[in-house]
């Protein structure tokens, strides 16, 4: 966190000298253009956390208050501050990510051939396969899309064009499993899982914590172990 602050105090600076007098920053030398090289980054990080409730001239007067020991909110009240806030965010935004994604699997289950298991997985049933069924201690192979509620991608594996082969038992997504096992050979799926049976409220990676994933699986072929 310290030395986050550091950053963002220097692209302060650097906002406040280029912005004096109005109009564009007049880059003479190294040091200007690196100043304002640091500036365009902060802006750039400022953009990437969607922080857009920031008062600039409280924020450019706190860097000067810093730099003369004059501040009304001391470092270490500043840090804890900060930090609660961040979490606070990140509480509101995990809280309303759950809520849109239960709002789709409670709007989306009452639709013509989705069907719901006991433990919340929903279905349906694009090709119904005539073949075998996997159970949790077989190795499948299929083919998969897996998005999110907005419909963005986040995994396929129809971007190699290449089948995936793998066990059922080894530790992946709870309602993946449970959907594949819900099919039989050359049959094709759309699977519904919920976040308490995907990657809950830790999310992974783009997935953000609550997240409802949304599966096409098509089961090419079953290896049992029997």
């Amino acid at each position: 966190m310290k030395q986050t602050f550091f950053v963002l105090a220097m692209a302060v600076v650097v906002l406040s000298s280029c912005n004096k007098g109005g109009g564009s920053a007049e880059l003479k030398d190294q040091r200007d253009s690196l100043s304002y090289s640091l500036g365009v980054l902060m802006g750039q990080n400022f953009k990437e956390s969607e922080l857009t409730d920031i008062n600039f001239d409280v924020f450019l007067k706190a860097v000067a208050d810093h730099g003369d020991s004059t501040e009304v909110i001391d470092l270490e009240s500043a840090d804890q501050f900060v930090r609660l806030y961040f979490e606070g965010r990140e509480a509101l935004k995990t809280e309303e990510q759950g809520k849109k994604n239960t709002d789709f699997l409670e709007a989306n289950k009452s639709k013509e051939g989705v069907q719901t298991t006991s433990s919340g997985l929903q279905y349906k049933v694009i090709t119904q396969g005539t073949g075998a069924q996997a159970d949790a201690n077989d190795s499948v192979t299929v083919h998969y899309e897996g998005k999110l509620i907005d419909g963005k991608v986040f995994d396929s594996s129809k971007d190699t064009d290449k089948p995936v082969t793998f066990l059922l038992n080894r530790p992946m997504i709870t309602g993946f499993v449970e959907g594949v096992q819900l099919m039989k050979e050359g049959g094709k799926y759309e699977i519904y899982i919920p976040s308490e049976l995907g990657y809950g409220e830790r999310g992974a990676g783009t997935i953000e914590p609550g997240s409802t994933l949304i599966f096409e699986i098509e089961l090419l072929k079953v290896y049992s172990v029997n």
